[in-house]
């Protein structure tokens, strides 16, 4: 195991792609990825008022390609953001964290500024790609993105961030899950969807479960730390009930989202099976895990990998339903 970060400047080891990978934490991107691919899909599956495969035009697809790395790279940032603020607590040790790629400023005796100016300069790339969305769309999405950044530095910073409150866990999965679904389809269409973020309630449930997943292994480091996140207010057990409660109505409302698209695209039963199917498989996996998952510290790397496999195939199963409905 590593030493600690040394206190002496002069021994500060330098910035690395691995650190900077380690501090983007890519693992966790499907909360972002997936969003974005939603809010695509469901472009696709709206017909009618220039929606549907019509509305899949060049400059359409350019806005999607933007918007995904605008998130991920917001994503990438916040991050950052954490792991720096982590640090600067005193809550990212050698003795609390475990997993050596899951604190890089300890780990890599990195500066901690040059973790902060790393998160930075992600989110001003973010800003740049964002910028180019606006001048492919109209202000309305400028006004989108303000709300976006200003959600972001809320959630990380502040006297009282977000993130440490309990309401973190609803507010990453809204503005993920919901405001970034929505967001991605207005600039796509320049129309408003009035029904789209009801369709977006699964991913909006199923990031929110991410965090609250990632809180419930961290309920002791928060308490210590002064956090007061949802799990931390819940504790272990009333935690794994909740998320076992909520992944139900996600899949609830995955299964209405696709009751709702075949009954719009009047599928033929045999073709109605495979979204069908696609939910059970990645439904019995969320339960699984739910309710047999080890909520440790020591396990949150494969813990986390596996709510981002069901979370992709939460994803799969919403465009496989979108496209099909489109097609239809």
């Amino acid at each position: 195991m590593h030493s600690p970060l040394p206190s002496s400047d002069s021994q500060y080891q330098p910035f690395s792609l691995k650190a900077a990978k380690e501090l983007a934490a890519p693992q966790t991107w499907s909360a972002s990825v997936a969003t974005i691919l939603v809010g695509g899909a469901l472009v696709y599956a709206c017909k009618g008022a220039g929606f549907g495969p019509a509305a899949f035009t060049p400059r359409a697809l350019l806005v999607w390609l933007l918007m995904l790395l605008a998130t991920v790279l917001m994503q990438a940032a916040i991050n950052t953001f954490n792991d720096y603020r982590d640090f600067g607590k005193g809550t990212d040790s050698v003795e609390t964290i475990v997993d050596e790629t899951d604190a890089a400023i300890v780990y890599h005796h990195l500066d901690p500024k040059s973790a902060l100016h790393f998160g930075v300069g992600l989110l001003l790339v973010a800003a740049v790609f964002g910028l180019a969305v606006v001048a492919l769309s109209n202000w309305v999405t400028l006004v989108w993105g303000a709300v976006a950044v200003l959600g972001l530095l809320a959630y990380a910073f502040g006297p009282k961030p977000l993130s440490d409150l309990p309401v973190g866990e609803v507010v990453s999965g809204v503005w993920l899950g919901g405001i970034t679904v929505w967001a991605t389809f207005y600039a796509m269409t320049l129309a408003p969807p009035p029904t789209v973020i009801f369709a977006a309630l699964p991913m909006i449930i199923f990031v929110g479960l991410i965090m609250l997943m990632n809180n419930t292994q961290d309920i002791e480091r928060d308490r210590e730390a002064g956090r007061l996140t949802l799990a931390g207010v819940l504790g272990w057990r009333a935690s794994t009930i909740l998320m076992v409660v909520c992944g139900v109505f996600a899949y609830v409302c995955l299964a209405t989202l696709v009751l709702w698209q075949a009954a719009l695209g009047a599928w033929p039963v045999w073709l109605l099976m495979l979204p069908l199917f696609g939910l059970i498989w990645s439904a019995k996996g969320w339960q699984r895990m739910l309710q047999k998952g080890n909520y440790t510290p020591e396990l949150r790397s494969p813990m986390m990998g596996l709510a981002n496999i069901m979370t992709y195939k939460c994803g799969i199963v919403m465009i496989v339903t979108c496209v099909l409905g489109g097609l239809l």
